[in-house]
């Protein structure tokens, strides 16, 4: 497999599953993330903790189901032209040979189909990460690393119309038996298509 595709919200266990799953994986995996990106960037480029535009990442408030009220990440110029060369840096790696795992929150089936078609030449499997919503609100405060009301917005938005080879949940089991649970799926897979 060249690329396992994880999406979910943040807080799902994307990162915790990928670390798993270079581990168990007897094939080098390169894991990466636009948060990786977004931790190279200069930092007075981005606002992540308030709502005012820049170039960067910053947040949008939204209306939410049920009349809350949560967060959006928003791209300015910088970004969009960042999150274009991230995305060739990719298909740059799996070019040269190089598997991936991508940690991603997308926006819904819109933007998985940008990512199908970039991935399309590769071999991939897309993974959705599950976590209930009560569990990414308390993961979220217990990081304190992110932005209040941006998982519950996430939750909403990120699976929305999008179809996936398998589904994870988080919150039934630990990131080493989701991991398991992905790579047993994959090796299923490999051996259905002889």
């Amino acid at each position: 497999m060249d690329v396992i595709f994880l999406n979910g919200a943040s807080g799902s266990g994307k990162s915790s599953i990928a670390r798993q799953l270079q581990e168990l994986s007897h094939q080098p995996y390169l894991h990466i993330g636009i948060d990786s990106i977004i931790g190279m960037m200069p930092s007075k480029l981005n606002n992540l903790t308030g709502e005012s535009a820049n170039s960067g990442f910053y947040w949008r408030e939204v209306a939410l189901n049920g009349g809350q009220r949560g967060f959006k990440i928003q791209k300015g110029e910088y970004a969009q032209q960042l999150n274009t060369a991230y995305r060739k840096m990719l298909q740059s790696l799996l070019q040269s040979g190089i598997r991936l795992i991508i940690d991603e929150v997308i926006d819904g089936d819109g933007e998985m189909q940008i990512w199908r078609r970039l991935l399309q030449p590769f071999n991939c499997y897309y993974v959705a990460i599950d976590c209930n919503l009560a569990q990414l609100q308390r993961r979220e405060i217990a990081r304190g690393n992110r932005k209040l009301g941006s998982s519950s917005e996430q939750f909403y938005r990120v699976h929305q119309g999008v179809d996936y080879d398998l589904r994870i949940d988080t919150h039934a089991n630990s990131s080493s038996e989701c991991a398991a649970l992905i790579l047993c799926a994959i090796e299923d897979l490999k051996c259905n298509q002889l």
